[in-house]
Order: C-alpha cells, then sequence, then structure tokens
C-alpha cells in the first residue's frame, strides 16, 4: 500500500499535496476547532443546493493588512483597501465613491475635486425639500422702479439719454420715494433684510464727495396693532464723476430691541437725498431690489 499520509511530531499531511479529503459528502466531519490561522484556497460547495455558514467571524484579510473584511460586533461591516472597492457598478476610494447604471445616464460621482456630481436620464427625485445647511441662498425682489410713488414731494421722473438710465431724479431733501416689500417664513431669523438702490451722479462733484441717502422702514405683521419703524442712513464716497453709477445697500436691523423683525412682516420704506449732510444734491436713482438670506433653494410650501 502506498503512503497517504505522513504523521509528525508537530504536523500531519497528505504525502501528495491536494491528494486527501477530511469527510466526504456522506460522511461529514461535526465541528473543527483551530487555536491559530486556516489557510484554505477556497470556502463553499459545488452544489447549488444547501447553505455554507460562517459564524463568529471577526475579519478576513487579503494578500496584506491593508485590504480586509471585518464583521465587528457592532453590527457594521467594515471594508478596506489600498485604493478602491469595487461592488459591481459601485466604486468606493479613499476620497471618491462612484455609482454608475449598466447605461452610464444615471450615477453618483465625487470626483474627489470638491463637488458631488449627480446625473439621471430624466429627473432627480427627491422625497423631502434640499436646503443649505446655513443661510447662503438669497430671496431676490427686483422692484419696478417706476411702482415707486413720490407722491407730491417733487421727485420727477427722468427717462434714458446717452448719458443716464430712466430712473427717479432726487435733488431735494424733502423729495421722496415709497416702497413696499415683505418678508416670508423661510427668512433665516437671524440676518439683516437688505434693500439695495442703484443711482447715478447727475452733477460733479470732487473726489471723496459723498452721496447720503436716507431710507426710512416701518414694517408689521398679522396681528400687530401699530408698525415698528427704523431709519437707515448711508453715506456712499464718490470720485466726483458725473453719470457714475454707484451702489448703497440699506440693511434693516432684524433685532433691534422692542422692534424685531417678524418672518411675516409687511415692509414699506421711504428714500430722501440728505442734502444736508450730502456733498453732491444731484442723483438719479435707477434700480431697487430687496433680499434676505434663507436656507431653501426654492419657494416651498408655505413660504408664500
Amino acid at each position: 500500500m502506498p503512503i497517504t499520509m505522513q504523521i509528525y511530531n508537530t504536523y500531519v499531511c497528505p504525502n501528495t499535496d491536494a491528494l486527501m479529503d477530511i469527510g466526504t459528502a456522506a460522511k461529514q466531519w461535526k465541528d473543527i476547532y483551530i487555536n491559530g490561522l486556516a489557510y484554505i484556497d477556497g470556502l463553499g460547495e459545488d452544489l447549488d443546493a444547501g447553505d455554507f455558514n460562517i459564524h463568529s467571524m471577526g475579519t478576513i484579510y487579503g494578500f496584506d493588512d491593508a485590504v480586509y473584511i471585518n464583521f465587528g460586533v457592532n453590527g457594521y461591516l467594515t471594508l478596506a483597501a489600498d485604493t478602491r472597492i469595487d461592488i459591481n457598478n459601485i466604486m468606493l476610494a479613499k476620497n471618491k465613491i462612484v455609482f454608475t447604471q449598466t447605461d452610464g445616464n444615471e450615477f453618483i460621482d465625487s470626483l474627489n475635486d470638491g463637488y458631488m456630481d449627480y446625473g439621471a436620464t430624466t429627473a432627480h427625485r427627491f422625497n423631502s425639500w434640499v436646503r443649505h445647511s446655513s443661510a447662503s441662498y438669497r430671496r431676490y425682489y427686483h422692484l419696478a422702479l417706476a411702482s415707486f410713488d413720490p407722491g407730491a414731494s417733487g421727485a420727477t421722473w427722468t427717462n434714458a439719454t446717452a448719458n443716464n438710465l430712466s430712473g427717479w431724479q432726487l435733488n431735494a431733501a424733502t423729495e421722496f420715494l415709497r416702497g413696499n416689500t415683505d418678508i416670508h417664513p423661510d427668512w433665516d431669523g437671524a440676518s439683516n433684510p437688505e434693500v439695495e438702490v442703484y443711482f447715478q451722479l447727475l452733477s460733479a462733484g470732487s473726489a471723496d464727495d459723498t452721496v447720503d441717502l436716507k431710507m426710512v422702514f416701518s414694517y408689521m405683521g398679522v396681528g400687530d396693532v401699530a408698525p415698528k419703524t427704523q431709519p437707515v442712513e448711508v453715506p456712499t464716497t464718490t470720485d466726483g464723476t458725473q453719470y457714475k453709477m454707484y451702489k448703497a445697500s440699506f440693511e434693516l436691523p432684524y433685532d433691534t430691541v422692542g422692534k424685531v423683525v417678524d418672518n411675516t412682516d409687511q415692509i414699506s420704506f421711504v428714500l430722501n437725498l440728505e442734502t444736508d449732510t450730502s456733498e453732491i444734491d444731484n442723483i438719479l436713482i435707477t434700480g431697487i431690489s430687496y433680499y434676505y438670506h434663507t436656507t431653501h433653494i426654492g419657494i416651498e410650501s408655505g413660504d408664500a
């Protein structure tokens, strides 16, 4: 009889590599207890029927210790690799995640460039509103300049020429422009609503001459019995060049004691040129915009 197995002081081995089995399909060993490492070329069964179970396994390592699957005891499955992990059409790398459908049209790709790219054949669908983590968006109103009411104050509408745009001429402290806007529940409640006023110099001045504009805000919400009022004056330093365009920004302080802005307030404002302090007293108001900060990227239900 040929020698099929050799027994030594510290190990047992077959006489020929990959020759002998331990047990058979019909006569199987029950449990194997090993205090050490098991080096196995393959795990599994050739037959489709039946189960193959591994219990109480901690970590499976690849060719080096940086590539492994850890089953842990906390309910997590941890996959690690030197460069990337491929799971069908999902690729995970140290600084990158890519998911691509078979046709390549639906994907998520971080590109490791500071951006997250999303692709879809038809559209992206979300089951809730998409918002920013901070109030970095602005809800803008570009207010129609012709709708501002000067009343009988004397402010004069001026049509566009070769040197100026259309707008309201202000050249006396008693000339006013009156407008209205509002604020909605999407306001972040922690920043000042702001009105931007664009104007041209109709008269030339000197370098460092100022244009001093004043805006008085009046605002109230549902349930209020009287408006709250705050005046804001903004001097703008110019270089005195005739017809040059400038912008003045008026912030409505939202948290002034006793005059706190509410997210349903209706807002009125009155604008005039303070000729007693302004060094240039003849300007043309060419545009007025208003905005407030919000986390919403679009108008949601309840924002109106």
